[in-house]
């Protein structure tokens, strides 16, 4: 039962991430915590998505440039490492509230805040950035929306932007992987669901292909970002009660 919960919700993530170009590590992390729990959802996430990540730096490697990236993902490393360290003591009600937080904080973002938003390119910026994404990371397997506000102010165009973007999150996926296997918080029983979830986002970014010139990207987003504030709420009233 478990490998089609992962299967079907890769799936949809693949989907929406074709369409509207959302982020599939968050459509995931709406549906992998109630089956495995604060702790493991993240880190299953983390293994689907970093295959992703790194075809897709592979793909866009020729737009690289190591300057953009060297500064932000260090401090990003910094503290994913060290929140992926921490988490594994932490105290599972408060984090499942942060958690809950965390997502209504995420929708709102996106919902009123996103498309106003600039930051600045200059490296402290990229510093800054890189240590709220890591500890987001480390803690939830969600570090991508603000490295992705960073990276859009300091490259050129699209296939830069990918490849700063996709580079930076394939480094810091595996990493984190590699952290929270030998942190205990990635057994061994994880490696099967994330091979299926691999599987079944390339199949969901298939079949996005095929629909995506059939549907509206931009009310597509608006439903998610709803999606992802009612999962908070839920979340929230789950662990407070």
């Amino acid at each position: 039962m478990e490998f089609v919960i992962v299967g079907t919700s890769a799936a949809v993530a693949g989907i929406v991430q074709n369409i509207a170009g959302f982020g599939a590590g968050i459509i995931l992390m709406m549906i992998l915590p109630h089956f495995y729990g604060v702790l493991g959802a993240p880190a299953l996430n983390t293994g689907i998505c970093m295959v992703m990540t790194t075809l897709l730096a592979i793909r866009y490697r020729k737009y690289l440039s190591f300057r953009t990236i060297v500064i932000p993902l260090a401090c990003f490393l910094l503290t994913t490492v060290t929140s992926i360290w921490l988490v594994g003591s932490a105290d599972l009600h408060l984090l499942g509230i942060a958690f809950g937080i965390f997502f209504i904080v995420l929708a709102l973002y996106f919902m009123f805040v996103q498309k106003n938003l600039k930051v600045s390119g200059n490296p402290i910026v990229g510093a800054v950035c890189g240590l709220i994404s890591g500890a987001l990371s480390g803690l939830f397997s969600i570090g991508a929306p603000t490295m992705a506000l960073y990276f859009r102010a300091v490259t050129e165009d699209r296939n830069h932007y990918f490849a700063s973007l996709q580079t930076l999150l394939a480094v810091a996926n595996t990493v984190s992987t590699i952290t929270r296997i030998n942190r205990g918080l990635y057994p061994a029983d994880l490696i099967l669901p994330s091979v299926v979830g691999f599987l079944g986002l390339l199949a969901g970014q298939f079949i996005g292909s095929k629909v995506g010139k059939n549907l509206d990207a931009e009310k597509l987003n608006q439903f998610i970002y709803i999606m992802v504030l009612l999962s908070g709420i839920n979340t929230l009233v789950k662990y407070i009660r």
